[in-house]
């Protein structure tokens, strides 16, 4: 019976319908207990740059992590990002490319992933292989095969921006918005009132952690209260945008003259290739006594830790009291000193109990 249904199978695969014959005879050798060919699929990873032109230091350099098979899915794709010496490898966000290329007139599916390196250092900048574990199917139904792969190291050459310091952080992109805002008491200001700095920025093609800290100036007479950032990748249509917020507050502690200074930023135009500076204008005030709080002659410009002068003029009023008292009642420590100490022959006779002197 399995012959005669073989051979009408046979006759049928060379009709117009072969597709549906095909399914009824691998249907009919399964339930009559014939064990067909399996089919194991091909699979490969790959690594390459997106770009062939000489990127400048911080700017996107987009890595391409293809996985490609002849089956027809992909399933449990897992993979680490390794360490880059000299630059940061990320995935910014989950974005997926599902591609396909002909082989020898077989279709192979591939799914891309597209990974950000943003170079830190100039010269020669290496990406380590990176290793993949997935599935791939031949369709629903079928016994997925596991594939353990690891692709080829990617280099890339990297200038660094003419101007720009060997040990400087860079920050390149094509667009930097930075929106300052300060918060300032109403006047008059007094001790204890305090000026808040906030600072939003904005730019294309880079990391929001690669978007420096704002510095945080010490002055005399102002205690300095930096807040945690807020740092946040978006995608915009594909695009990585990265923002951060910065908040600093500076807490008046005594009455003075004071200027928070300026704070300067640079940056670099891959498009132009030139520096450009923005700069957040600092403040400046008088502050007076707080209600109660004594004035102070001492320069509130000096550059000193908080606290660092009220100790030292506690300590000093601590010594001169102290001198005062002593000398004030030197007579009775002079008594006291007599009454406890013995007299300097009497200490020698202890001392040398064979002296007789």
């Amino acid at each position: 019976m399995i012959g005669a249904l073989t051979r009408s199978l046979s006759g049928a695969l060379n009709g117009p319908i072969c597709g549906r014959f095909a399914t009824l005879a691998a249907t009919a050798g399964l339930a009559a207990g014939i064990t067909l060919p399996a089919h194991a699929d091909q699979a490969e990873v790959d690594a390459g740059l997106a770009r062939t032109d000489t990127p400048w230091i911080g700017e996107q350099v987009i890595v391409h992590l293809d996985l490609k098979t002849d089956g027809l899915s992909f399933a449990n794709v897992f993979f680490d990002l390794p360490e880059v010496e000299g630059g940061f490898l990320m995935r910014p966000d989950t974005t997926t490319l599902k591609l396909t290329e002909r082989r020898d007139g077989v279709m192979w599916q591939v799914l891309r992933y597209p990974l950000a390196l943003f170079p830190q250092s100039d010269g020669e900048l290496t990406v380590p292989a990176i290793t993949v574990r997935f599935d791939t199917t031949q369709g629903y139904g079928s016994e997925p095969d596991a594939h353990e792969l690891s692709t080829r190291p990617v280099t890339v050459t990297v200038r660094r921006p003419p101007g720009v310091a060997d040990d400087a952080l860079v920050v390149t992109t094509t667009r930097l918005d930075v929106q300052p805002d300060w918060t300032t008491p109403p006047d008059p200001v007094q001790a204890g009132d305090a000026f808040t700095l906030q600072v939003r920025r904005s730019a294309d093609a880079i990391s929001a952690m690669l978007l420096p800290p704002l510095p945080v100036y010490e002055v005399g007479g102002l205690a300095a209260y930096p807040k945690n950032p807020e740092v946040n990748d978006r995608s915009n249509r594909g695009a990585l945008v990265g923002e951060r917020v910065d908040r600093i507050t500076w807490v008046v502690e005594r009455a003075g003259s004071y200027r928070i200074p300026d704070i300067r930023m640079q940056w670099w135009n891959p498009d132009d290739e030139r520096l450009q500076d923005i700069t957040v204008p600092g403040v400046s005030f008088e502050a007076a006594p707080a209600p109660g709080q004594p004035a102070t002659d001492t320069p509130a410009s000096e550059s000193a830790a908080p606290g660092q002068l009220a100790a030292w003029g506690l300590g000093t009023l601590l010594a001169a009291a102290l001198l005062v008292l002593a000398w004030r009642f030197r007579a009775t420590l002079h008594r006291w000193g007599r009454r406890i100490l013995p007299a300097p022959r009497a200490l020698l006779s202890d001392l040398n109990p064979g002296d007789t002197h």
